[in-house]
Parts: C-alpha cells; sequence; structure tokens
C-alpha cells in the first residue's frame, strides 16, 4: 500500500488515516546537509543528458530555457490539455456545482454565472490537483518497493520552474499539478526521479545509474516533458 500523505500548501493537510510518517533510511547525512532540495526541472532540463562528470546545468539555466503556454483566458474555444491528450474548453454550462467534466474532446468547466476567468481557472487547477492526488497512489505503492525506499509526504503544489521536488530529509515529495496535462508516464518518470533522490541527493553518476537501472527510458520520457510547455504564470488564485 503507498504510503504517502497528500498535502496542499494553502489547503491544510490531507492525509490517509493510519498512516504512519516514515522515513527512508538513506537519508542520514550531516546537517550541513539536510537544507538541500533537489528539483526534477535541474535534471530534467540537461537534453544533453548528464555530462561525464555528472554535472546537470543550473538552475538559473533551467529558468532561462523554461518555455511556457501562451495566455490562456477561460473562454470557450481554447485548448486545454488532460493526461496528453488534447481538449476543446467549454465554459458554457453554469448549472449545478461548480466541476469539470471531459467528454468527446469538450473539456467542460462549469462555473456559477457570472464566474471570472480566475474563478473557473480555480474549478479546473482544483479538478488538475485531485487527479493527481488519485493517481500518485498506485505509482508510489509500484515503485516505492522497487526503490527500496518510502515517501512519507507528497505535496501538490504549482511551481514556476519545477515538475516535481524533493526534500529528502523529511521523505516529502512535491509535485506540480501541471502534471495532470501531461502524458501518464511523464508523471511516472518524475516520481522515480524524486524517489531516486531519497537514494542519492546530487544528480551525480550514482543518480544517473540508478535511474538507469529502474527506468532504463527516462530520458525519453524527460525530453517528452520537457517539451511540454510549464503554465503561463499570471493567475495569482492558489498558487
Amino acid at each position: 500500500m503507498a504510503t504517502g500523505r497528500f498535502a496542499e500548501v494553502g489547503d491544510g493537510q490531507m492525509q490517509r488515516d493510519g498512516t504512519p510518517r516514515q522515513r527512508s533510511q538513506t537519508t542520514r547525512e550531516p546537517p550541513e546537509h539536510r537544507a538541500s532540495q533537489h528539483t526534477a526541472s535541474q535534471h530534467g532540463r540537461e537534453r544533453r543528458g548528464v555530462s561525464g562528470d555528472g554535472d546537470p546545468e543550473s538552475t538559473a539555466e533551467v529558468e532561462r530555457r523554461t518555455h511556457r503556454q501562451t495566455e490562456r483566458q477561460m473562454l470557450s474555444g481554447e485548448t486545454h490539455y488532460v493526461w496528453g491528450h488534447r481538449f476543446r474548453l467549454d465554459v458554457s454550462r453554469t448549472s449545478g456545482n461548480p466541476r469539470v467534466v471531459p467528454s468527446s474532446g469538450t473539456l467542460w468547466v462549469i462555473a456559477p454565472e457570472g464566474a471570472s476567468a480566475e474563478e473557473r481557472f480555480g474549478v479546473l487547477d482544483r479538478w488538475y490537483r485531485r487527479q493527481i492526488k488519485a493517481t500518485v497512489p498506485a505509482l508510489l505503492e509500484r515503485w516505492q518497493p522497487i526503490l527500496g525506499v518510502t515517501a512519507s509526504r507528497v505535496v501538490v503544489r504549482r511551481m514556476r520552474t519545477k515538475w516535481g521536488t524533493c526534500q529528502p530529509a523529511s521523505s516529502t515529495i512535491w509535485l506540480n499539478p501541471e502534471l495532470a496535462k501531461k502524458h501518464p508516464r511523464c508523471l511516472e518518470y518524475i516520481v522515480v526521479h524524486e524517489l531516486a533522490h531519497l537514494h542519492e541527493r546530487s544528480h551525480n553518476a550514482r543518480f544517473v545509474e540508478l535511474m538507469d537501472r529502474f527506468l532504463p527510458d527516462w530520458r525519453a520520457r524527460r525530453d517528452e516533458l520537457n517539451e511540454a510547455p510549464l503554465a503561463h504564470e499570471k493567475w495569482t488564485a492558489r498558487q
């Protein structure tokens, strides 16, 4: 059974009853190393793979090279994606509770009549977050025994330049809800990437060896994910 507890920054914690908080034994490092975080963007944006000494490109380079979608106005006719599939947005329905319904190539975002673009975005954003939280437990259940580590907590949080990140000291994994727009194999890659950081904190040769051993096609998944842009960053609600 997957043991990671779910939490969202600003939304309070969401956890599975009876789930103990666990820490990977591989995270016992000297105190000076415990404040470090490791991001999938730092490793994932490296198009050449890892160089001979294992160094990935810097975070600054990642930020400069990150490309984004054009701004979405949350109007009918826009293109939006769900798990790698293209949908045409329709916001014409206003009856009933706010919800999202993907059907036959149309992504229905149902919000009260007169809702603003930001309010419609909030409905869609919360739905994407639920998609991530519904999908991750099965991935953890599969991959934690294979890698021999346990994530004690999973946080779903919108991040400007990162698909995912890891705090090895607390065995916490952070995931960007934007991953719900990409093919499911991209989310799986990020989950495995962050779990591997519970063994190895840096993107060195050992980390690459772990990824090669456990997910041999990780480079193809990384490239597929990084061809997909992050969302346009103008929204203020629930970042």
